[in-house]
C-alpha cells in the first residue's frame, strides 16, 4: 500500500478536458496534477500543473509515474478499453490507485 501525504501525490486525470469544471481542480490537494486529453486546449487547462495532448491508449509518461489515475465520465467513451487499462496499469506506481466516476 502506498503511504503518501496528499501534497506529495502525483495524479493523472485521464481525458481531463479543457478546465471548465472547477470541481476538477486538484492543484494544492495533490503534489502534482497532470492531465491528458485529445483536445489541444488541455495544454492550457488552468487546473493542471501539466497538460499533454494524448489518448488513453498511449499515455506519454514513463512507467510507475503516478500514485493515482482517475477518469471522470470517460470509460463509456473508450474505443479500446483494454489498451487504456493496460496503459493506466503501466503508469501507476506499485500500490497506486485507479478511480473512476460515471
Amino acid at each position: 500500500m502506498v503511504h503518501l501525504s496528499r501534497n506529495s501525490m502525483k495524479v493523472l486525470d485521464l481525458s481531463t478536458g479543457v478546465g471548465i469544471v472547477s470541481q476538477m481542480d486538484f492543484r494544492g490537494v495533490a503534489g502534482h496534477t497532470c492531465g491528458v486529453d485529445p483536445d489541444p486546449r488541455v495544454e492550457s487547462n488552468p487546473y493542471l500543473d501539466e497538460g499533454k495532448v494524448a489518448f488513453g491508449e498511449s499515455l506519454p509518461y514513463p512507467n510507475a509515474r503516478f500514485d493515482m489515475v482517475f477518469a471522470d465520465n470517460v470509460l463509456e467513451h473508450l474505443a479500446e478499453p483494454k489498451k487504456v487499462f493496460a496503459e493506466v496499469a503501466r503508469v501507476l506506481r506499485p500500490g497506486g490507485y485507479f478511480s473512476r466516476r460515471r
